[in-house]
Parts: structure tokens; C-alpha cells; sequence
């Protein structure tokens, strides 16, 4: 997730010098090659579902809404449960003022996040109070 964050942050740090954006992008590349030569990428941000992602990020930070929108689409088809997706695209929705959209998408967001407070709290995966307990440590 550092790696998506850096991306980001080059698209949106870099100011309107496209040749400094693409010398940031590349030097990403050249490091997220190494990382994957040494084993330090993990299945998911190689997988096409990643690169798609990383694509649509791409697209946001050059202001292409409908585009990354269509991105976002194409990695929760197949990542469905992919929220920062969701989230992304809300964004992309919301600069579109595609107001309607970016809300179904919130309320999906909300979804999930009810059902993991749930599972913590019923126990399915530990008792919450044990949970927040571990945290401290």
C-alpha cells in the first residue's frame, strides 16, 4: 500500500511538469521492479486487478475522471470487496458530479464496514474487547 500511496502523491506533488511526473513515475517502476525481484511484492500488486488499480490512480491524478471511473469498474468486477476502490471511484464520481453514483458507492462502503464491526463483535474473530486490548500492546 506505501507504494500506491508514493504513486499518488507523485501525481499529485509533482505539479503540471509532465516530464518531472515521468521521471518520478519511472523511478517508481525501477523500485517497485527490485521489490518484486527480491520477493517484496506480494501476489495481489502483481496481479491484473493491481495494475488496473494502479492505472486508474494514474488517471485521477491527471484529472481523466470518467476513465479512471471505468478503471475502478473494471478491478471491482473483479475485486468486489476491493474498498479502496470504492472509495477512489467516489472521488472520481464526486469531481464528475455524479452525485447519485458516488452515494451507492458510499453506502457499499458502509456495508463492509458494518459487517467487519459486526464479525469483531460477535466474536468471530476474537472478542472485540481482547481485540482493542492487543492493540495496546
Amino acid at each position: 500500500e506505501g507504494l500506491k500511496d508514493l504513486e499518488m502523491a507523485i501525481g499529485y506533488c509533482a505539479g503540471e511538469d509532465e516530464d518531472e511526473k515521468a521521471h518520478l513515475l519511472a523511478d517508481l517502476e525501477t523500485l517497485k521492479t527490485k521489490m518484486k525481484s527480491l520477493g517484496m511484492m506480494t501476489e495481489w500488486q502483481m496481479s491484473e486487478a493491481a495494475l488496473k488499480k494502479c492505472e486508474a490512480d494514474k488517471l485521477m491524478t491527471q484529472k481523466k475522471y470518467e476513465d479512471a471511473c471505468e478503471k475502478y469498474t473494471e478491478v471491482l468486477e473483479e475485486e468486489p470487496k476491493y474498498m479502496d476502490c470504492f472509495a477512489n471511484r467516489v472521488v472520481a464520481l464526486l469531481c464528475l458530479k455524479r452525485f447519485k453514483e458516488a452515494i451507492a458507492d458510499c453506502d457499499v462502503i458502509i456495508a463492509h464496514c458494518q459487517n467487519v464491526a459486526s464479525a469483531l463483535a460477535d466474536g468471530g474473530v476474537g472478542e472485540l474487547s481482547q481485540i482493542m486490548a492487543d492493540s495496546d500492546d
